[in-house]
This record gives structure tokens, sequence and C-alpha cells, in this order.
């Protein structure tokens, strides 16, 4: 929740304030105005009346909070998730899901005009999800220090302290299951949580990705030190309680930083990478790759594009920030040439070996650098293959 002021040196005092909520910004909180005060509102609705509190000595992200629903909208529901009040990673599970549909393709349809000054822009509607919880293939979580146990949890909202959680909706089941192993492991042997305040202990992240059509799991392991303790028993818990596991590595982070890997990895079992497969196209994907976290709607997306942009065989096309080049590939068959770019070398790479394992001789991948200047085709000279 954040505060706003039109003059940049006002200090508004700490106390109750009441508004109305009018809007909702592109991150999904409720906008109301308090004496031309600009007031945003996490988890609010259009309508409500609502009672706030300002606390001068919290972060600057979090110093509003919501104290009272004074008037409830009418199309608010309860949230599907217990931590959701608090936690930072969903903003608008207490709106209804053909609701949030709604919500986005407003945002998408004032994006154009707003952003790029184009008028009278098309934007069709937004698809809905088949299921719109357990979707995402990639998970981030950090793991903390709290009396003396270990827990995980996603953050809340505008600060660094972290919601002690048990089970994520968003998340796959695996994830969650890898989640709560390393979890208990930490705790079983006492291998410490990092402490950002004080730069010390052991265990910072755990990251697993899911192939959602292939099943395959990869945990990534993120340690403040390159050596892990009773890395072997928790090897075993990891391998015994996820059926599915393909892959575990261990990151080594030893820095201070928002950044949650570090530049050096080792395989403590299986294979460096996991496989997704969208089409018929089979996808390797590495810990510090891009891959689209939605690969259910990721498939809807492309069979759309397909049909609105009707690609031609006489076309080139370019793949702007294509990560390990999902887009392009499952393009490529549709068009003359493929071009993919992105500033991440190890996604480019992973992009090659996709294109390379998948036969596809029309597309070609080159990190951002190279293309400091464009033909007037828009493609660079030196075309060649993966």
């Amino acid at each position: 929740m954040s505060f706003h002021s039109k003059k940049r040196n006002s200090k508004p005092a700490a106390r109750d304030i009441q508004l109305n909520i009018q809007t909702l910004n592109a991150k999904g909180e409720g906008v109301g105005f308090f004496r031309k005060l600009k007031i945003t509102v996490e988890k609010t609705l259009p309508g409500e009346d609502v009672s706030v509190r300002f606390l001068q000595d919290r972060p600057p992200g979090d110093r509003i909070r919501l104290q009272k629903i004074l008037k409830a909208s009418p199309i608010r529901i309860a949230p599907p998730c217990p931590y959701f009040e608090h936690c930072g990673g969903c903003q608008l599970q207490h709106l209804p899901y053909s609701e949030q549909l709604k919500f986005k393709h407003q945002w998408i349809r004032q994006a154009p005009s707003t952003v790029a000054g184009l008028r009278d822009v098309h934007v069709h509607e937004v698809e809905p999800m088949p299921v719109d919880t357990r979707y995402r293939n990639k998970t981030q979580m950090p793991y903390r220090n709290r009396k003396k146990q270990v827990i995980y949890g996603l953050y809340h909202h505008g600060t660094r302290d972290i919601i002690d959680s048990d089970y994520c909706l968003v998340e796959s089941r695996d994830a969650n299951q890898a989640l709560r192993i390393v979890k208990d492991w930490a705790n079983e042997y006492r291998v410490a949580a990092y402490s950002e305040e004080e730069n010390s202990g052991v265990l910072s992240h755990v990251v697993v990705l899911k192939g959602q059509f292939t099943n395959q799991v990869m945990i990534g392991i993120v340690s403040r030190i390159k050596e892990l303790p009773h890395y072997k028993d928790l090897l075993e818990r990891l391998r015994n309680g996820l059926p599915s596991l393909k892959s575990v590595i261990l990151n080594f982070n030893p820095h201070r930083t928002n950044t949650v890997l570090g530049d050096s990895s080792q395989i403590l079992w299986g294979e460096p990478f996991i496989e997704e497969k969208l089409a018929k196209i089979r996808f390797r994907i590495y810990p510090d790759t891009f891959f689209q976290t939605n690969s259910v709607q990721m498939i809807r997306l492309i069979d759309k594009m397909i049909k609105v942009a009707e690609f031609r065989k006489d076309q080139a096309v370019m793949d702007l920030f294509c990560g390990t080049g999902t887009i392009g590939l499952l393009l490529a068959d549709k068009v003359r040439q493929l071009v993919g770019v992105d500033n991440n070398e190890s996604s480019i790479r992973a992009a090659r070996e996709n294109c390379n394992q998948n036969h596809i001789k029309n597309a070609e991948f080159r990190t951002w650098q190279i293309y400091s200047g464009l033909s007037t085709s828009g493609i660079p000279a030196g075309y060649s293959n993966c």
C-alpha cells in the first residue's frame, strides 16, 4: 500500500483516514483521494468505503494499512487463499474471476493509447484459464529464520517480511510438496536460512520448475555457501517425495542482493534441465532461463496469435525478448524466417538447443547486443541457422 502526495515535500501526519475507493490501478490496488492526496490501498475495490491508517515509520510501500471496510462492494468475494490478506503474491482474489478478466481487458485496451499514443486499437476479449489455481510452472520461494525455525513464504506487500505459508494455491502440487520437504529438512538438521540483516545463514531460496505437460520437475536450492550440509539426506527425501523429479541443482549466491540466483551452479542429482512440450515442440528449460510461467495459456495464446495475425510463408518474423524461444519456435513453420533476440545469454543458448533438437531450419537466435542496427526488412544481415 502506498501514499502519494501531489506536493513533493508534504508529509501527512499519522492518522486514521476514511475514503471512497474510486478505481483500480494497473497493480490491482484500490485508488481513492483524501484532500487532493492520492491514496492507494491494496485489496480494496471500486465503490467501497474504507478506513485506513498511515504509519510513518513503515517502509514507503507499506505505510497505508487497511483497517476496516466500512461498505463492501457487492461483487466482493471471500478469497480462496487463507494468506491473501497479508501476502503480496496475489492481488485480486477478492474479485470474481470473471471480473478479473474484465479488469485486465480494460487495462490492455488503455495501454496502446496511454503508452504508445495509438487510437482505435481493437483488443480481443481475454481468454480465461480452464482452471485458475495451480497453474504456475515456476516457483521462487524465499526462506528465512523466525523464532528459531526455518519458514518460507512470499513477502508482505511492499516489505521484505515473509508471510509464513504452508501452501500456495497458484503453485503446482509438486512445488508445494518440494517446499515443505526442504523446510522440514532444514529444521531437522538445523540448517539456518539466510538472514538479510546479518548476511549470514545458508538456505536463501528454493526454485521449482515443472513441465506441466511432461510432468518433469527440477528443484534448485539457492545457498549462501558452496557446501550444502546434509545434502544427501535432502536428496533422498526429495526423490522419495517427488516421483516426477528429474533434477536437483545447487546454486551458489553469496551476495546481498535482490537477485535470486547466483552465477555458479552444480548438479547434485539428475539432469541440468527439464523439458516441457508445447504442441509438437519440446523445450529444454534451465534454472536461469526464461520460460512462460503458464504452459496451458501459452498454447492458447499461440493458437489465438496464429488465427489473428495470419502469418504467411513469405514473411520474416522477429521474436523480441524470446527467452528459450517458446513463441518463435511455435510459429516457425508458419513463416519463411524467424529471428529471436534476448539479452540473456543462457536463454539464447537454450533457444538454440531447442531449435536444433526440434530440427527447425529457418530460425536463428542471437543475444540482443548483436542487433545494434537492423536492415530495412527488420532482419539483421548475416543470417544463419541455429
